[in-house]
């Protein structure tokens, strides 16, 4: 199918993305403080990501140099910032009773769009926890840009909603399946599939595409034509399947990813129908 490999790549990257998330984040969303023995002192000054520290009415205490360089403002414009005047996404009212609500050593994790000096904007991931310093109640906010990541979501997005609208105007019907051990299990198909073999979409989901088009006799070298598809790559075979006419010959493409455990049939042209490995 045209794309998979694309959309794969992506994925890999978002996925990859994520995990670095993890990791650079990794003392406030993963480890204790305490029990990693860092201090809020070590993590401003060591961490690549973007560090703030505020009280309880969203005002900003201290802010790491990640912080300045990506948001543009400077260590003198400390005194008059609100968590507000940066996170675009953030209502005052919901923060407050959010953190209000938050215990000592609790975490947070979202998502926010933080407006830089200069008023342009980018998106954030970021980790919050409640602490106690000094013996006053403070939020130490660790937060990454993830506009590369957003990029790739949408690209994903795109590519996804492409693959969606040439699979609806084949004039070749297709099927997509997911396999498991002993069954294909149909997760939809397009409007050529339901001319020619009868079935709607709704009435074919969920349903198992061996048993609903493959004569009885023919019933195991479906099912192997559909594992070798996964294992090994697309396969063409010359195959029989039941249609609204009857017992039809068929020339049927049938490719696979492993990783997903899913499927895709398609046939070259309209009587050379897919859907039935």
């Amino acid at each position: 199918i045209v794309g998979d490999r694309l959309e794969t790549d992506i994925r890999m990257g978002i996925e990859a993305g994520m995990r670095t998330a993890l990791v650079r984040t990794g003392i406030a969303d993963a480890a204790d403080l305490a029990d990693a023995e860092v201090t809020p002192d070590h993590v401003l000054e060591q961490s690549p990501d973007m560090v703030d520290i505020h009280d309880l009415e969203g005002n900003i205490l201290r802010a790491n140099p990640r912080f300045f360089e990506e948001t543009g403002y400077q260590e003198s414009d400390l005194p008059e910032m609100k968590v507000w005047d940066f996170d675009d996404a953030i209502d005052p009212e919901a923060a407050t009773k959010i953190w209000d609500e938050m215990e000592v050593g609790d975490r947070r994790r979202l998502e926010g769009t933080y407006r830089r000096k200069d008023g342009t904007t980018f998106p954030v991931e970021i980790h919050i926890r409640r602490l106690r310093l000094d013996g006053e109640d403070r939020f130490m906010v660790i937060s990454r840009d993830i506009s590369e990541r957003k990029r790739a979501e949408r690209a994903l997005q795109k590519e996804r909603d492409r693959l969606q609208t040439l699979f609806e105007s084949l004039p070749t019907p297709v099927v997509r399946y997911r396999l498991t051990d002993e069954a294909t299990t149909i997760t939809d198909a397009n409007p050529a599939f339901e001319e020619t073999f009868g079935h709607t979409e709704d009435e074919v989901e969920g349903q198992k595409l061996n048993t609903l088009l493959v004569p009885e006799k023919h019933h195991e070298e479906a099912l192997e034509i559909d594992q070798r598809a996964v294992r090994d790559g697309p396969v063409e075979r010359e195959v029989q399947r039941v249609t609204a006419d009857g017992l039809r010959d068929f020339q049927v493409q049938v490719t696979g990813r492993q990783q997903k455990g899913q499927g895709h049939k398609a046939a070259p042209n309209e009587e050379s129908v897919p859907g039935a490995g």
